[in-house]
């Protein structure tokens, strides 16, 4: 369709397809790498939170869903991991100097890796999502007759 209304001088011709899967896309690669990096550059001077969302696949295991938050952007760590075992690798990654906090839901599990991210990281805050914990007192009032 683009190329269509490109041939009547309607619009905009897009670029081929061989330009789109090597030069356009080194470049905006490129560029994603660069904005990326300004991102992790500012953790040593502002520092970050890993916020964490969790859920249980279908085979009973938790999978989380990782990010590293600050003011100057987001930053994907990591989709779908296993929890405990590579959390605190996580922050290991990240620098563990830069990591300010990690917030996740308030599941059982999750507070205790919390306790166990304090203990190693005793600089590293553990906090559970407000949001979460409202809804689960809601659920409880919403039990009441």
């Amino acid at each position: 369709m683009i190329f269509i209304v490109g041939h009547y001088n309607l619009g905009y011709l897009p670029p081929s397809y061989e330009k789109l899967r090597t030069t356009l896309l080194k470049e905006v690669k490129n560029d994603l790498i660069k904005n990326l990096n300004v991102v992790k550059d500012s953790w040593k001077e502002i520092g970050c939170t890993i916020t964490c969302d969790g859920w249980t696949s279908v085979d009973n295991i938790l999978l989380l869903n990782i990010l590293c938050v600050c003011s100057k952007g987001d930053f994907v760590c990591k989709e779908l991991i296993q929890l405990a075992r590579q959390k605190w690798q996580l922050i290991e990654k990240m620098g563990s100097e830069n990591v300010v906090q990690v917030v996740t839901h308030n599941a059982a599990v999750c507070k205790s890796v919390g306790r166990i991210i304090e203990n190693k990281y005793p600089h590293i805050t553990y906090n559970g999502y407000t949001t979460h914990g409202i809804d689960l007192v809601l659920e409880d009032i919403g039990k009441i007759d």
